[in-house]
Order: C-alpha cells, then sequence, then structure tokens
C-alpha cells in the first residue's frame, strides 16, 4: 500500500514551533541525493512501452499509471531548479501522442481532438524551447489526426528535424481517415539520428526521412505495400540490419531491396499454413538470396493450426499443432542459414500470439544452428 502523505500548512503554524520557508530554500533541503530521487521514481515505474502493444485495445493507449507518473515528475520539476535539472531529461526521455486509457476508440471526436491537440502543444512546446529538445530519446505517436488543428502534420515534422538525440521513432496511423504524412515529401526532411523505426504500412514512408536506421519493426505486419516502400529504399539505407514483422508476402520484395539484411522477422498468416507447399517454397527461395543473414524470426498465431481449412498437405505436415510447425520450418530453414555467409553466430526465433490483432512478447524457443547441429533452449528475450 502505498504511503499516504499529508501537507502541512506552515504558514499557518506559529514560527516557534515551524520553520520558516524562507530557511527551508537557503538550507539545501531540496538537495537530494540522485539515489534518493531515482528511487522516488521507480516507486512509480515507467510504464513506457509500445503503443500497439497494450492489452487495453487492438491499438493502445496510455493507462492512468502513465499518467501519474508524468504528473508527478513534472510536479517535482517546478520545486526548485535541482529537481528541475535532474528531472527534465527523465520528464522528456520518452514523448508519446497517443490517448488516455480507453478500451476502444469509439469515444467520437472529443477523445481524438485531445490526442491530436496534446500532440499539438508537445510539439509547439518543443519549438519554443530547442534546450529541452535534446532530451528526447523515444517519440511514439499514433497519427490519428481526424479532429486535431490542421497544422499538426507540418508542426510534428518541424519538431522531429529539432531532436537531435531521438534514437527510436515509433510512428503508426490507425485510421484511414488519417492523412498521408505528405510533409515528408514537401520538406523532404531527415531525420539522421533514428537508429530504430516502428511503423505501419500507412507511415511506412517515414523510411525515407531516416538515412541511419538500423532496425524496423512492424508491431502489427508490413503487407506487400509497405515493403514496396522499404525496398525501393533500401540502396540508400547502408546500416539497416533488421526487419521485424514483414508479411509472407513481402519477404521476396523486401529481399530484393535490402539485400545486405542480416535479420528478417516474417509474420505468419494463414497463407504459411494453408498453402505449405507454395508460401513456404517462396519465402526460402527469398531467404536465400540474403548473403548475411544471421537471424530468421518466425511469428505465428496458434488458433492457424486448430482450423479445418487445412489442405490436405497442411493435415500431414501440421498434424502435431505446434510442434509439427516448428519442425517443418526448421526442415527449410536450417539449411537456409548454414549457406549464409555471415560470421555472426546464427538463430532461428520462434514467437507466436493468441489472437490475429495482438502481437505480444511470448515465451517461445531460440534454435542456435552451431556446425549444423541445433541446441533449442527457453528464451523470454524475443523481439515481436
Amino acid at each position: 500500500m502505498r504511503p499516504k502523505l499529508r501537507l502541512t500548512n506552515i504558514s499557518a503554524a506559529p514560527l516557534t514551533h515551524g520553520v520558516n520557508p524562507r530557511c527551508i530554500q537557503k538550507s539545501g533541503i531540496f538537495r537530494l541525493p540522485a539515489e534518493l530521487i531515482l528511487g522516488i521514481l521507480a516507486y512509480f515505474g515507467d510504464p513506457h512501452r509500445n503503443i500497439l502493444h497494450e492489452k487495453s485495445g487492438r491499438y493502445g493507449s496510455l493507462e492512468p499509471k502513465a499518467v501519474e507518473r508524468l504528473t508527478v515528475i513534472r510536479r517535482l520539476t517546478m520545486t526548485c531548479w535541482h529537481l528541475r535539472n535532474r528531472l527534465l531529461p527523465v520528464l522528456w526521455k520518452h514523448v508519446e501522442g497517443c490517448n488516455m486509457y480507453l478500451k476502444h476508440r469509439s469515444h467520437g471526436p472529443h477523445m481524438t481532438s485531445r490526442l491530436g491537440g496534446g500532440l499539438y502543444a508537445q510539439c509547439s512546446y518543443l519549438l519554443l524551447n530547442p534546450t529541452i529538445g535534446v532530451y528526447v530519446e523515444t517519440l511514439s505517436v499514433d497519427l490519428y489526426f481526424k479532429h486535431a488543428p490542421k497544422d499538426l502534420m507540418s508542426k510534428f515534422i518541424d519538431c522531429l528535424v529539432r531532436l537531435p538525440n531521438l534514437r527510436t521513432l515509433e510512428v503508426f496511423s490507425t485510421s484511414h481517415l488519417s492523412p498521408i504524412p505528405r510533409g515528408l515529401k514537401r520538406k523532404s526532411a531527415k531525420f539522421p539520428s533514428v537508429r530504430e523505426l516502428a511503423i505501419g504500412d500507412r507511415t511506412a514512408k517515414f523510411i525515407g526521412s531516416c538515412p541511419n536506421v538500423e532496425t524496423v519493426t512492424a508491431p502489427i505486419q508490413l503487407s506487400l505495400g509497405g515493403a514496396n516502400v522499404l525496398s525501393s529504399y533500401g540502396k540508400e539505407l547502408e546500416k539497416l540490419k533488421r526487419v521485424v514483422g514483414v508479411s509472407e508476402d513481402g519477404v521476396r520484395v523486401v529481399a530484393q531491396g535490402c539485400p545486405d539484411l542480416q535479420e528478417i522477422g516474417i509474420r505468419a498468416s494463414s497463407g504459411i499454413v494453408y498453402r505449405t507447399s507454395e508460401a513456404s517454397a517462396k519465402i526460402v527461395k527469398s531467404l536465400r538470396s540474403l548473403k548475411r543473414l544471421a537471424v530468421v524470426e518466425l511469428d505465428y498465431d496458434t488458433h492457424l493450426f486448430s482450423s479445418d481449412e487445412l489442405d490436405e498437405i497442411g493435415r500431414e505436415v501440421y498434424k502435431d499443432g505446434r510442434d509439427g510447425y516448428i519442425k517443418e520450418w526448421k526442415r527449410l530453414l536450417i539449411p537456409v542459414l548454414k549457406d549464409s555467409h555471415s560470421q555472426e553466430r546464427k538463430f532461428l526465433r520462434w514467437t507466436h500470439s493468441e489472437n490475429h490483432w495482438y502481437r505480444y512478447p511470448s515465451n517461445g524457443i531460440t534454435d542456435v544452428v552451431e556446425n549444423g547441429e541445433l541446441e533449442v533452449f527457453p528464451t523470454t528475450s524475443l523481439i515481436v
């Protein structure tokens, strides 16, 4: 149970039994050790996660504890210069432009306007205070702008350009009513500091603005349309090593456009299970063109194995469900990794989700390919 704190009205108490507020400021009582400050913050915890990984809804949202933590830190920065200097980097390390805790996004234009308005205010503040922008390392936004200010996109792009230490950019568009990010083309904006990029099909154009990106992730799925955009920028992305979340239809396109990939993650939909011979042959052929490939990650939905739509080949291969599925793909993918020219340690990773729409980190297995032998061990550090 959290401790209950009481505020004392110092001004109302006699000076003989209290302390003069001026003495408090001069005594340095607010000069708390860094360990104590970090302990206070650890008490609230950092709820930052990818906005598409929340269990509150398909596209996620900020939970109340996230808002509570931000409120506490913001108020602490207003107490004295010492806490302000210590906590401003913590307050602005993660910037999230997503809605409050909602089960569904059926709350009408009020909440969507609040969402866009909140991001607009954050961008405006960062533009007016460039010294604050240096603290931002992660930016997560949902471009649901139907009821937002008209110039929100241009202000958002201007803000991104002025974040010199931005390392992780997570940008999605969860509604077909949201505008396509035209501001990227108009200004040819570049964000050279971004190393990790999380996108969806509708926001894939942000890839072209991150020339130094090393990891591209699609938390739901990067379908053929998004894969085409990624492939078109492949020659410009010299540092790109890892792409996670590609659909089986997009593997061929990504492999052609980014031949130097070292890691690739595939979202297995019904095609991989129902059309075993067709889908698997295309994927294996595409992966063989990646000469530096070291890691293959395959994510699947558990409900696929219980479907009545399996063809004759599928029923035979996957008669043992998940075990049969993994066994079959080991047979197909291990030779691909063995033939790769990569000198790195080679892995096969397996993840799964219980629902078609959600991609949760889960306890899966990782196969280590060494000298043609497999070492299987449990792992919890899987990327989805």
